[in-house]
């Protein structure tokens, strides 16, 4: 079976996350969940190794071209932070953008050729982001900080 990440080369990293966030549907994630997807994605396909230099260890990862996406899409209002609380930076798609990320991709080329590349990294995404509220979950003291 070919491995569908092999793909994520073919895309623009815009493309790569619109299509993720698409696929995530109402879900929300973290802005830690999207770094260590993408680390994840450098470290399975060599071929992009260093596109989206994602630095620092489990919990503290920073992409300054990832955090520029987000910025555009926040300010673009595509993304907003999901309540109660902003600190933990959690976000989600707005409804009412969904269909503008569609037709982009569509008009782009990218849907429905690469759908099942977006529900896998989107499946990840969503386990990367439950295991981020765990953390964010435990009491400081337990941490070991």
């Amino acid at each position: 079976m070919k491995n569908c990440l092999s793909d994520v080369k073919k895309l623009a990293p815009s493309d790569l996350l619109d299509g993720t966030l698409l696929a995530l549907g109402a879900d929300d994630f973290s802005e830690q969940a999207i770094y260590a997807l993408f680390k994840e994605i450098e470290t399975e396909q060599p071929s992009v190794a260093g596109w989206f230099e994602v630095t620092g260890s489990e919990g503290d990862l920073r992409s300054e071209p990832l955090r520029g996406l987000l910025n555009f899409m926040e300010s673009g209002k595509i993304l907003q932070i999901s309540p109660p609380n902003p600190v933990d930076q959690f976000y989600h798609v707005r409804k009412e953008q969904k269909q503008t990320i569609l037709k982009d991709l569509k008009d782009h080329g990218v849907l429905p050729r690469y759908q099942g590349l977006f529900k896998e990294l989107a499946k990840r995404l969503r386990r990367l982001t439950r295991e981020q509220k765990q953390i964010a979950s435990v009491p400081t003291e337990l941490k070991g900080d």
